[in-house]
C-alpha cells in the first residue's frame, strides 16, 4: 500500500492505494493535471466506494484538455460507478447517465480501434440498458440484446473465453427478460 497525500478540490486528502492502482493510472497515461482527481477516483473505485469515486472522477471529467484516451477511460469508470450505484437505488437517473457515458466512451474506443476496451464498454452498456426500468422496457432489453450480439462479434470464445462466457450469460438473461418482460432491477427487488 502507498499513502498518497495531495490537494484535491481544495482539500488536503490522504488515501491508501495499492501499488497496482498507481501503476494502472500511470499505464492509462493520465496527464499531470487530471492525475490527482483520477487517481483519487480510481483509488475509491478499486475499493468499490463508488459514491466517493464519482466525486473525483466527475471532477476529472470537467477538466479541459483531456486526450481522447483519457476522456474515454474517465467516461468508462464514471459510468461504471453510476451504474453500480443505480443497482441499489430506486432512482435510476445514474443509469441514464451511465448509458450516455458508455456510449461516448465506446465511440472513442471504436475510433481508436481499441476492440477490447470497446467490447468491455459495450458489454457494460448492454447491462445498463437491460437494467433500465424507465421508458419502454421491452425496447431497452432489445437494445441490450443487439449490443451483446455486437460484442460477441469481437469477443470470441477462442481469444477471450471468460469474457465471451460472461457475455453469453448476459445475453441469455436478456433473452429471458425479453420473454418474461422482467428487467434485472425488477428481479433484484423480488
Amino acid at each position: 500500500m502507498i499513502e498518497v497525500l495531495c490537494n484535491v478540490l481544495g482539500e488536503k486528502v490522504s488515501w491508501r492505494v495499492t501499488s497496482s492502482a498507481v501503476e494502472d493510472v500511470v499505464r492509462l497515461g493520465f496527464s499531470t493535471g487530471g492525475f490527482r482527481s483520477f487517481a483519487a477516483g480510481y483509488s475509491y473505485y478499486e475499493q468499490k466506494n463508488y459514491r466517493q469515486a464519482l466525486v473525483h472522477l466527475k471532477a476529472a471529467l470537467e477538466r479541459k484538455g483531456s486526450s481522447p484516451a483519457e476522456l474515454a477511460d474517465l467516461q468508462f469508470f464514471t459510468a461504471f460507478c453510476d451504474s453500480s450505484l443505480a443497482e441499489s437505488q430506486t432512482d435510476k437517473t445514474p443509469l441514464n447517465e451511465a448509458i450516455d457515458l458508455y456510449e461516448n466512451a465506446g465511440k472513442i474506443y471504436e475510433g481508436r480501434r481499441d476492440e477490447t476496451a470497446w467490447a468491455r464498454t459495450q458489454n457494460n452498456l448492454a447491462i445498463a440498458y437491460s437494467g433500465l426500468s424507465t421508458g419502454d422496457r421491452i425496447a431497452n432489453v432489445q437494445k441490450a440484446i443487439e449490443i451483446f450480439q455486437g460484442v460477441l462479434r469481437v469477443i470470441t470464445e477462442k481469444d477471450f473465453p471468460v469474457d465471451w462466457a460472461k457475455t453469453q450469460y448476459n445475453l441469455g438473461v436478456a433473452y429471458r427478460d425479453l420473454r418474461t418482460g422482467i428487467t434485472r432491477q425488477t428481479r433484484k427487488s423480488q
